[in-house]
């Protein structure tokens, strides 16, 4: 991941917040965002900060037939990210969904290799 703005942390945070969820499939952990295909734009925005990859757009009933996509991240990309929610979230019932989510898989994230990421360009607090 690269070195992210303040602004990039605090947008990346905020659509977490309102829109993301945190949850796995088939034991994987992974963080997801489910928005309307006319927002995939934002999800390019985080997906090329964070990795991860863009399904879609899929139709269904659910959505009142509108299209829509999913982003999800996973694996050492998530790990490396976690630390950002970890550090970044505001107090709000998200952050408390993420670190209960967070502590069950914590151990499968310490076995995974990644570097420090969006702390690389960090120094004394601000963002060089």
């Amino acid at each position: 991941m690269d070195v992210l703005t303040p602004f990039e942390i605090g947008y990346i945070i905020g659509v977490i917040v309102g829109e993301g969820t945190f949850t796995s499939s088939q034991g994987s952990p992974h963080m997801s965002i489910n928005l309307a295909a006319n927002d995939l734009v934002t999800l390019q925005y985080i997906q090329q900060r964070l990795g991860g990859l863009i399904h879609g757009p899929y139709e269904s009933e659910r959505h009142y037939h509108q299209p829509h996509c999913i982003y999800r991240l996973r694996g050492a990309a998530l790990a490396e990210a976690s630390l950002m929610f970890l550090e970044h979230m505001p107090p709000s019932h998200k952050r408390e969904q993420f670190l209960d989510w967070y502590r069950f898989y914590k151990p499968r994230f310490e076995l995974k290799r990644f570097g420090k990421g969006w702390r690389k360009g960090i120094k004394n607090g601000h963002t060089v």
